[in-house]
């Protein structure tokens, strides 16, 4: 039994509606995935990391009229944490060696999308990297080990996202505006 979908179908009904979940969903999972990448700059004391680049930090005035007095004020602010560019890299990349676990091998996240359903792992998947989004800094306090294991935790959660938008946009969406709806759910990186 086939029926045709009209345009004027998709307006006020469940299938704009999971659509637009689906968009937040995403914004908010991408959100969590790069604050981290933001905050660490004002997180790390970079006046005690070794300069490796070796290049001068003197910045030079770029005006010779220097008598007029400014109306700005210069503030440097360093954060707590004495880690170096290694120990950095290390958490920025945490994030994705959890997130690529469940995207390779035996391709869990299919697995785990047909075990318990879109629904639930996608509250997992949500609910799961946000709780462990405001445990950041505490883990932050304890140092950089608890914080890269924290950060590997939040991609093993995340990696389950993309799956999970193609099994909601598969089972709710018909056929001929699949491409759209999963265009304007995955928009939501964009936006973030």
């Amino acid at each position: 039994m086939s029926r045709n979908y009209d345009r004027n179908d998709l307006f006020c009904s469940t299938r704009l509606s999971v659509i637009i979940i689906a968009f937040f969903t995403v914004t908010s999972c991408y959100m969590i995935r790069v604050d981290v990448n933001v905050t660490l700059l004002s997180m790390v004391n970079f006046t005690s990391t070794f300069n490796e680049s070796r290049v001068s930090t003197n910045y030079l005035c770029a005006t010779t009229d220097i008598t007029k007095p400014s109306n700005f004020e210069v503030v440097h602010s360093t954060g707590s944490y004495f880690w170096d560019s290694k120990t950095q890299g290390y958490i920025l990349g945490a994030f994705y060696w959890g997130y690529i676990f469940t995207q390779i091998p035996g391709k869990i996240s299919g697995i785990l999308l047909l075990r318990y359903g879109p629904k639930w792992l996608g509250a997992f998947c949500i609910g799961g990297s946000a709780i462990l989004d405001l445990l950041l800094p505490t883990a932050a306090e304890l140092g950089p080990k608890v914080l890269t294991a924290l950060r590997v935790f939040q991609g093993l959660c995340q990696g389950v996202l993309m799956p999970m938008i193609g099994c909601i946009v598969g089972r709710w969406i018909p056929p001929n505006e699949r491409s759209r709806a999963t265009a304007f759910s995955l928009a939501g990186y964009v936006l973030a």
